[in-house]
């Protein structure tokens, strides 16, 4: 006698957080694998070696959002997925286009911990990239970011754990010099999409980027 089964329904994982949510959550290895085997081919870092452009605004837009984490300074953010670049604007009137990219790892649920090799291997890939000589006077940022989903508290710790490590692995286990990084956690206050109403919106806003600043 047959079982019946379920249909299969693709369902593409979150590739950074989910909140702390990684592709365990899924409960197959099929998920996983699909997982791995994107992250496993997402490794062009090229947009990095475009340098930042700065220009001087003659008036100031209507502030968007102000993340607490850069309150001092009193920017706004705004990422640009299909260009690859991010828009900070200063109190000044200063105006930044800085490039980025989205860092392809994984961690595990709720942690700063990388969920496996190959994610450690895509680091290890994007800090030979950094070390470049015709890198050698650039700056970037880890930057990490988390959605809405859950308290704004957790979600800041947890985006700032997640860009300390990755900060501390490409210095210490990879060889990145220092002067070029630093790293800082904008929890759900810097989102790419808002504002963010369905779960695609959610999984877009989990993420880190390596953004260059100079």
């Amino acid at each position: 006698m047959r079982t019946a089964t379920a249909p299969f329904r693709s369902q593409r994982p979150d590739l950074l957080t989910r909140n702390g949510r990684s592709c365990l959550l899924f409960g197959t290895a099929v998920f996983c694998t699909l997982a791995l085997s994107e992250i496993g081919q997402a490794q062009d870092f090229s947009n990095l070696e475009n340098a930042a452009k700065v220009e001087k605004l003659e008036t100031l837009p209507a502030q968007d959002f102000k993340s607490p984490s850069a309150a001092d300074i009193r920017s706004t953010r705004t990422y640009l997925p299909d260009r690859g670049v991010v828009i900070v604007e200063e109190a000044d009137g200063t105006k930044k286009e800085e490039p980025y990219v989205i860092l392809p790892i994984l961690f595990k649920l709720d942690s700063d911990e990388l969920l496996n090799a190959q994610s450690q291997l895509n680091l290890k890939k994007l800090a030979e990239f950094l070390k470049q000589p015709s890198l050698r006077e650039a700056r970037f940022c880890i930057e990490g970011h988390t959605s809405t989903e859950g308290t704004h508290e957790h979600n800041m710790d947890l985006s700032k754990r997640r860009s300390d490590r990755v900060f501390a692995l490409l210095i210490g286990r990879f060889g990145v010099t220092p002067y070029h990084l630093h790293r800082e956690g904008f929890g759900p206050d810097a989102p790419e999409v808002k504002p963010e109403l369905t779960e695609q919106d959610r999984q877009r806003n989990r993420r880190v980027l390596v953004v260059r600043e100079q």
